[in-house]
């Protein structure tokens, strides 16, 4: 189950822990070009895993590494070049 919760004052998804679940944003990008797409994220343990990210039909996989707790963040950012329009 995915929540939407605030955890040590930050807002987040959480309960994030089946590889069945997903999320979905729509973005509108003004203008061709390369894009970093990053993801704030915590989680327990250095024990890394994959994030797997669909973006205009081309699906990329960057690694998502322990951040040692879930009070301590981390950025995980992919490249990504797009033509203006909707993405999802």
């Amino acid at each position: 189950e995915i929540r939407y919760n605030t955890f040590a004052g930050e807002k987040n998804i959480g309960w994030w822990d089946l590889d069945s679940q997903w999320l979905e944003w729509k973005v509108d990008v003004e203008t061709a070009g390369k894009y970093d797409v990053s993801l704030r994220y915590s989680r327990p343990g250095e024990v890394s895993t994959g994030l797997g990210l669909v973006l205009g039909g081309a699906t990329m996989t960057t690694p998502v590494p322990g951040s040692g707790g879930w009070d301590r963040w981390k950025a995980a950012r992919t490249p990504r070049h797009g033509d203006h329009g909707a993405w999802s």
